[in-house]
């Protein structure tokens, strides 16, 4: 994925692959699916990839001469796009919050979390955050969509007038982009904002050597004094400490999920 050279679009460069090989520089946007089937073919072993929005809109962004692993960190900073190997050898790429079926462990506070001093708590209804997602399209026209919380209630809405709700008081967090569809910008900004807010822990955890978890696996956090505050949270980091007393992981929590 490192060593690979990214051409796209560009028809001439995916021979001898049984992916897609049509390309329109002049497209508005294309889909999620298009630029993986496009940057995957430049791998010399075919890669399979699984996702839930090949129909997502990714803009027209060309690459040129840049690696799988360039482009795939730029779709993650441009539109909150992860992507993540797992066991099976798949190619997962999706929102944040997005874990199919992940791998889901119990970690319990009173038995193999170690050290847990990072670990901070906090209510949704304590926090004041609004996500705003601008794009900007080939015309120099905008779409605005935000989203934000008072306590518990979420609040969406297209701001077609750019005017700022005057009530709001809290942070904001501006995310731009390009030749976003009102659906598309709308998944994006309401993915975005879960990952802000939510009633849950934050921080890390220090455990033992199992049970054993990959990035994008799942942490059922319990407590047998607080059970109250049992969760699910998305594992988005993992530190490895290997020496002569033990086999450490160090798990960075991300956001907490609810488990369907």
């Amino acid at each position: 994925m490192k060593q690979s050279n990214v051409v796209f679009p560009d028809a001439a460069s995916y021979v001898n692959t049984p992916r897609p090989k049509t390309y329109d520089k002049t497209k508005d946007f294309y889909t999620l699916q298009q630029v993986l089937d496009g940057i995957l073919s430049s791998v010399r072993e075919i890669v399979t990839y699984s996702t839930t929005l090949g129909s997502f809109n990714v803009g027209n962004n060309s690459y040129n001469n840049q690696s799988v692993a360039q482009v795939l960190e730029t779709l993650k900073d441009s539109y909150g796009l992860y992507s993540h190997f797992k066991d099976d050898g798949i190619l997962y790429v999706g929102f944040y919050n997005d874990v199919g079926s992940n791998n889901v462990q119990e970690f319990a506070m009173e038995e193999v979390v170690i050290n847990n001093d990072t670990l901070e708590w906090s209510n949704l209804e304590d926090l004041s955050v609004k996500v705003k997602g601008i794009s900007t399209n080939a015309d120099n026209s905008t779409i605005t969509y935000e989203a934000f919380n008072r306590g518990k209630l979420i609040i969406t809405q297209f701001d077609d007038a750019k005017t700022d709700d005057k009530s709001f008081s809290g942070d904001t967090i501006v995310r731009y982009t390009q030749n976003q569809d009102k659906d598309s910008l709308k998944k994006w900004v309401d993915n975005l904002f879960l990952t802000y807010t939510y009633t849950g822990f934050r921080g890390d955890i220090e455990t033992l050597s199992e049970p054993f978890v990959n990035y994008g696996d799942v942490c059922q956090l319990t407590s047998k004094k607080l059970p109250e505050r049992n969760g699910y949270y998305l594992i988005k980091a993992i530190k490895i400490k290997d020496g002569t007393d033990g086999y450490f992981m160090t798990l960075t929590l991300g956001i907490k999920l609810i488990k369907k």
